[in-house]
């Protein structure tokens, strides 16, 4: 009799667990339900990537040739808190004087350099980017162990950022690359464990997930610096903004992503030639893609409102009508469709 009084009580008890689960289920379910429903339309529906068009102007067949997995959960959109100012000539007259250097370019136009003695200072209107360069080959062929440490470069590299009037909020520091060479953008030293230059790369990143630009490359600085602690160069893009949250979005599964590229969908940011055809001026046209990788990344869509949206980066290979092999890029909007409003006419 005691055992059927158990078990009964087991049963009951057990029915009150599936209850309870099912009720907290439920309420999850209508609680996911709620957030999404919250969720602000992002009034983004293109990169707005210059690209050329033409090249599929015949729907590509696009294929997988490995294994393209969806990223779990939800990612973070971002709005900048002021609007986009773009790096113009004004500006960059602004930037030369406090670098050091006087007077006018001497190379007017979309790419502007500025020289003096043994370095030039240099600023791209065009790919949006500023440079220093610094001849470092009289520099001493010293012990890597005798250049700064990499806490003093990162202190060096925030000192930069603010003479340029940019925020360091999206770098990564905690884990830069760092490279010694003989000479500034040059492969390795003369001497095992000796160089000129230590040059250290810091990437872009949101939440571990890194910012791209426009040619499939995530957004890097790099700085160079002298055994002695002397700047001998840098290059940073031209990164104005900073974000806060928006909200957090569903990701689009991979395969919906693919087929928008299939459709003529997405941005094709990266076409270099592997093998040249005979009609390689003629006709562009891409006629077949097989994507081997894709990453999720973010990209800056800029204007009066700006947002740092997630992207897929799918690359691969591409066939041309032509018959040249090519690799290939697209950048692919990751949040749904639905989450999204039409850009507002201009």
């Amino acid at each position: 009799m005691k055992n059927l009084e158990n078990s009964s009580k087991l049963i009951k008890i057990g029915m009150a667990v599936v209850v309870v689960l099912a009720i907290g289920s439920a309420s999850y379910w209508l609680y996911d339900f709620y957030t999404l429903s919250q969720l602000t339309k992002i009034p983004v529906r293109s990169l707005d990537i210059v690209e050329e068009q033409q090249l599929r102007a015949d729907a590509p067949r696009a294929r997988r040739t490995g294994g393209l997995g969806t990223p779990r959960g939800r990612v973070s959109v971002y709005v900048a808190d002021s609007s986009y100012a773009a790096l113009d000539q004004k500006k960059a007259n602004l930037l030369a004087k406090e670098f050091g250097f006087r007077g006018k370019p001497s190379s007017p136009g979309q790419l502007l350099i500025w020289r003096e003695e043994e370095k030039n200072f240099v600023v791209s209107l065009q790919n949006q980017f500023a440079s220093l360069e610094v001849d470092a080959i009289k520099e001493p062929l010293v012990a890597t162990s005798e250049f700064p440490s990499k806490e003093r470069v990162s202190q060096r590299t925030k000192t930069i950022l603010k003479k340029l009037g940019l925020p360091e909020t999206t770098l990564d520091f905690d884990g830069p690359d760092i490279q010694y060479k003989a000479v500034s953008g040059k492969a390795a030293p003369e001497e095992p464990d000796k160089a000129r230059v230590m040059e250290v790369e810091y990437s872009s990143k949101m939440k571990k997930i890194e910012i791209y630009g426009q040619e499939a490359q995530p957004l890097i600085v790099k700085v160079q610096i002298g055994s002695a602690g002397k700047l001998l160069g840098f290059t940073v893009p031209w990164a104005p903004l900073t974000w806060g949250s928006l909200g957090k979005y569903p990701l689009k599964n991979t395969g919906d992503a693919l087929k928008e590229i299939e459709e003529g969908g997405g941005s094709i940011v990266r076409l270099t030639t592997i093998t040249t055809g005979t009609k390689t001026q003629q006709n562009k046209s891409i006629t077949a893609i097989g994507i081997s990788e894709v990453k999720l990344g973010y990209y800056a869509v800029v204007g009066d409102k700006s947002y740092l949206v997630p992207i897929y980066i799918f690359s691969g290979k591409a066939e041309l009508a032509s018959k040249e092999l090519t690799n290939v890029s697209f950048y692919v909007i990751a949040i749904p469709d639905k989450f999204l409003q039409k850009n507002k006419e201009k």
